[in-house]
């Protein structure tokens, strides 16, 4: 069994009070793009793991963890599993958090063992708070620490490039850097943003990008050269996604994107051309 990993945006990302369990409320809409890991799955005589990045062929990988904490509560017998990465480690796409929801959607259709999402989304809230999103994708609203979920209903596809500097950053360091405390915080009025994506305006999308984390990311000069970037090869807005680094620009169409594109690919930096995917039934 083959499955795709999408990455993720985050076209608004809002961290607010942090929680008594020391955690952070967060508010957050996720769009999910073409740009995806493969997931390969088989049943097999033992266990068996291998990743295309080196340094991911670890006992930490969310990928086992998702085999093992299924493995739990129901009768998943040894399995062959191989990822194939193209989504960038330390980027804020998500890249870890969707490898373990196919692998957790995957092993639930090849053992047959008829779980419902909301119970995979349960225990994929265990190994990271992207991951029930992971597991609906298309574009939805989270909530809470991210297990609060609303799909939303998006009619065009929209087309985005994404750089990734040559920089990362701590997610841990950048919570702590906003310095949240136990105050409640007002959020902000999403309204417009989910107006655009629901009439499929690429432009009202790309007014109302936003992210708590792009006023304590530091070196900002590469984020800021990203930025430059991407407004200079037409696009409508530009945010950083997750706790970074990879930056992303919402285009008006899919030629201006991948003309857009080859310009960047041109200076040597690391970009990713893709678009909006549907949510998975």
């Amino acid at each position: 069994m083959e499955l795709k990993a999408y990455a993720k945006l985050n076209l608004s990302l809002e961290v607010l009070e942090r929680r008594a369990d020391g955690y952070h409320n967060l508010r957050s809409v996720f769009q999910f793009v073409s740009l995806c890991d493969n997931v390969i799955l088989e049943k097999s005589e033992a266990d068996s793991f291998w990743c295309s990045v080196e340094g991911l062929n670890t006992e930490n990988n969310l990928a086992l963890k998702a085999r093992d904490l299924l493995r739990r509560e129901y009768p998943v017998g040894p399995v062959s599993i191989r990822l194939e990465k193209h989504i960038p480690a330390m980027s804020g796409m998500g890249g870890g958090s969707a490898d373990c929801a196919a692998v957790l959607h995957g092993l639930n259709q090849l053992f047959e063992l008829h779980i419902p999402r909301e119970k995979l989304m349960e225990l994929g809230s265990q190994l990271g708070a992207d991951v029930p999103a992971c597991l609906v994708g298309g574009v939805l609203l989270a909530q809470g620490i991210g297990e609060r979920i609303t799909p939303m209903q998006q009619p065009e596809p929209l087309w985005f490039n994404i750089i990734k500097p040559g920089v990362a950053f701590s997610t841990g360091e950048m919570y702590a850097k906003l310095n949240r405390d136990t105050t409640p915080i007002q959020p902000r009025n999403i309204t417009p943003l989910v107006d655009a994506i629901t009439r499929g305006e690429a432009m009202g999308v790309g007014a109302n990008l936003f992210n708590s984390f792009e006023s304590v990311a530091q070196p900002k000069e590469p984020i800021q050269q990203a930025r430059v970037a991407l407004l200079q090869t037409g696009a409508l807005g530009v945010c950083m996604t997750g706790s970074g680094s990879a930056v992303f620009g919402v285009y008006a169409d899919e030629q201006t994107a991948r003309l857009g594109y080859e310009t960047i690919k041109e200076t040597g930096a690391e970009v990713y051309c893709c678009h909006s995917v549907h949510a998975k039934e």
